[in-house]
């Protein structure tokens, strides 16, 4: 946890320009919810909140995962983001912001300019006692790598940090400690990452302006991976064992797809903002 006491994330983004379907949206929140959170549904004093916005209005439901109708909600597209989180129940009628501590969310844009996204996020403290076990850490890389390349994703990564998913697409850890917004900024991710984690995905476009694929052999990372339109990067073999020491030199080679410090920020941001990186 961090010197506020917050814990870290279990987290991953997937961005895309192709149009996001209602099929995809419904598979992704879907499978987050049977394959991670389906367990915990009984859970006493915790309940899923599932909310859905539309072009025109927005509607908010507290559903039960296992009684959803999912062919209505097809039939209820296009939307513009998707939600699903599972939270304490008492926490709503409380002043003050309490995250819930597993959230599924899609966003889907409407603007050629800026990339749709995808993002799980699970804090490992409360549902996984601090611990990221072998069998969950590979369910997790797996089902990123699958909305990867369903979406023919731009970029992506998978971290365990401060960062939770959110309707709209949440800025990456690297993008806050920069001073960058990914609501302007992702018009620039054909050709730019979100900074440098513990799982890169990079799109073919990423790697050519690398250096191409020969390059790839000398990245700093235990696992370099093959997809169909780019590759998946993984630094080590455990994600717990990602620090500031080994991502460095990860961030030296990438540092020509990785965005640049936004130049105007104040003398004392980074002294101030340390805590964004892992």
């Amino acid at each position: 946890m961090n010197s506020l006491g917050q814990p870290r994330w279990l987290f991953f983004s997937i961005a895309t320009f192709e149009p996001v379907s209602a099929d995809t949206s419904l598979w992704f929140i879907q499978k987050a919810f049977e394959q991670f959170l389906q367990p915990y549904a009984s859970r006493p004093g915790f309940e899923f909140c599932f909310s859905y916005e539309r072009e025109a209005a927005k509607r908010f439901q507290l559903l039960k995962p296992n009684t959803v109708d999912w062919d209505k909600l097809r039939a209820a597209s296009p939307f513009r983001n998707l939600v699903l989180s599972y939270e304490r129940a008492d926490y709503r009628n409380t002043i003050g912001y309490f995250p819930p501590v597993a959230t599924t969310a899609v966003y889907r844009s409407d603007s050629i300019d800026r990339a749709s996204t995808l993002e799980f996020s699970a804090q490992i403290r409360d549902l996984y006692h601090g611990e990221i076990s072998p069998t969950l850490q590979a369910a997790v890389v797996e089902f990123a790598v699958a909305t990867f390349e369903r979406v023919q994703g731009v970029n992506g990564y998978i971290t365990l940090d401060y960062v939770q998913a959110t309707a709209f697409g949440s800025d990456s850890p690297y993008e806050r400690f920069a001073g960058i917004s990914h609501v302007w900024y992702s018009k620039e991710f054909r050709t730019k990452l979100r900074g440098y984690f513990w799982g890169n995905f990079l799109s073919d476009e990423h790697v050519k302006l690398l250096g191409g694929q020969a390059f790839l052999s000398s990245a700093p990372v235990r696992h370099v991976r093959r997809l169909s339109h780019g590759y998946y990067l993984q630094l080590t073999d455990k994600i717990s064992e990602a620090n500031k020491q080994n991502l460095q030199p990860l961030k030296s080679f990438l540092e020509p797809v990785i965005p640049p410090i936004n130049p105007d920020l104040p003398a004392d941001y980074f002294q101030r903002n340390q805590h964004l990186l892992v």
